[in-house]
């Protein structure tokens, strides 16, 4: 088997998505004899994800469903992306984020309307590794899941300040990422005042199609500017999705 065809070999999770666990202070103290891992440098992979945040006394829950392409080597990450409101409001666009080139695309093509492109400034940002276990990660449990018996394994990390918690959930000795629970809390109060919970599917390992996910549309060269409200609100909607990375 030649090794292209090796890296674009599909990891099959088994439709298998982990439950999330409670977070509190005292899972910094597990101790484990498991060492984190690192997750595959590039995959491609679908992932929904269920947010909650609390602005100026009122509950937002958002529910975001996308296919993406993840090159940690390459630093480039794209997804594209359906927001879809309890009101009825639905959204989509394309994001492609180089951190070599410090550049970032928003790509917003709707059937009956021009493309419009926002470029945006990543200078200084550093590239999202929220797949990975970072060496301070704390081993929390381990779990079976499905007919197959698929191992997991969940770890527990937080920021330096303490205003954010996160356990991770990835396969044993692959590292494949199934699940992600975060929580921030407000500082000053110590209260909850986001939670997401994602769930990664249809993983595949390697990039098969760089194309489809990375290539920069002649509209996003030119500089289109924003021209229409609905253009605007596809902008602050992507500023709202990053505000959930580690960007």
């Amino acid at each position: 088997m030649s090794p292209s065809l090796l890296v674009c070999t599909m990891v099959v999770i088994a439709g298998a998505m982990a439950a999330g666990m409670p977070m509190s202070q005292e899972m910094v103290g597990i101790q484990s004899s498991h060492v984190p891992c690192d997750a595959p440098l590039y995959f491609t992979f679908d992932e929904v994800d269920v947010m909650s945040s609390v602005s100026e006394g009122s509950l937002l829950v958002e529910y975001v469903n996308f296919d993406g392409a993840y090159d940690a080597k390459a630093q480039q990450f794209s997804v594209r992306t359906t927001v879809d409101y309890f009101n009825g409001t639905l959204y989509t666009t394309q994001t492609i984020e180089d951190y070599k080139e410090e550049k970032a695309y928003m790509i917003y093509n709707k059937t009956g309307h021009e493309l419009v492109c926002v470029v945006d400034d990543i200078a200084g940002k550093k590239f999202p590794y929220q797949y990975f276990i970072p060496a301070t990660a704390k081993f929390v449990a381990e779990e079976t899941i499905g007919d197959r018996d698929l191992v997991v394994d969940k770890w527990f990390e937080k920021d330096e300040a303490g205003n954010k918690h996160t356990i991770k959930t990835v396969t044993r000795g692959e590292c494949i990422p199934v699940a992600i629970v975060q929580r921030r809390f407000d500082p000053a109060t110590d209260k909850e005042i986001q939670w997401m919970e994602s769930r990664i599917h249809n993983f595949h390992l390697g990039i098969c199609d760089r194309e489809k996910y990375f290539k920069i549309p002649a509209e996003c060269q030119q500089g289109i500017a924003l021209k229409d409200l609905t253009a605007g609100e596809m902008y602050q909607q992507y500023k709202k999705l990053r505000r959930f990375r580690d960007f």
